[in-house]
């Protein structure tokens, strides 16, 4: 199982501007930079969490259907899913039809459960990667905002990398600011 980027996220939840606000920068000199700063601070809250935090389309994974009539989906919150695909021994792909199944967002992670009086597909699956899910997922104005801890969080980062731009020789690996993991760590989802 696993989870990959169909289309990445195109509107990161913090915006540069609000980045320099919150480091009282007010020159654009580092402005790309500072973007990518952006972007890799909600990677890694993102990581750390296991929730999307902004737009973007993924797909989940598996070799097979579960035996359960219900599944969960990685990276909440799910807005909507595009499709299941699943691919047969000769390698042959069926889109299922989305009235066999229910996607339950009052879930974190969010579930794919099946419609009443529907199994799972009876097939006899391609030896791995047989079904896709493709979904949708993430924070955004008109689904889910951001929660403010979360967007602290990326600021705090954005401002720590800003700041620290080489690691420094230490026996320690880095560790995120303290204040970073107690804003990130009542958002850990777990399951999956």
């Amino acid at each position: 199982m696993y989870v990959k980027i169909i289309t990445d996220v195109s509107t990161e939840p913090v915006s540069v501007a609000q980045a320099k606000e919150h480091m009282r920068i007010t020159i654009s000199d580092d402005d790309t930079y500072i973007s990518i700063l952006i972007t890799a601070a909600r990677e890694y809250c993102e990581s750390y969490t296991r929730r999307a935090l902004a737009t973007q389309t993924l797909e989940y994974v598996l070799d097979q259907f579960p035996i359960k009539d219900s599944f969960e989906l990685p990276m909440s919150p799910v807005q909507s899913i595009t499709s299941i695909k699943y691919k047969d021994s000769d390698g042959d792909e069926t889109t299922w039809d989305s009235a066999n199944y229910i996607l339950n967002d009052d879930y974190i992670p969010a579930k794919v459960q099946l419609a009443y009086n529907i199994d799972w597909p009876s097939f006899t699956e391609y030896p791995t990667a047989a079904v896709r899910v493709r979904y949708v997922a993430g924070h955004n104005d008109s689904y889910v905002a951001l929660p403010k801890r979360i967007y602290q969080a990326i600021l705090i980062l954005v401002a720590e990398m800003y700041e620290k731009r080489e690691i420094s020789c230490s026996d320690k690996a880095y560790e995120m600011p303290f204040s970073v993991k107690c804003l990130l760590d009542n958002y850990i989802v777990f399951g999956w």
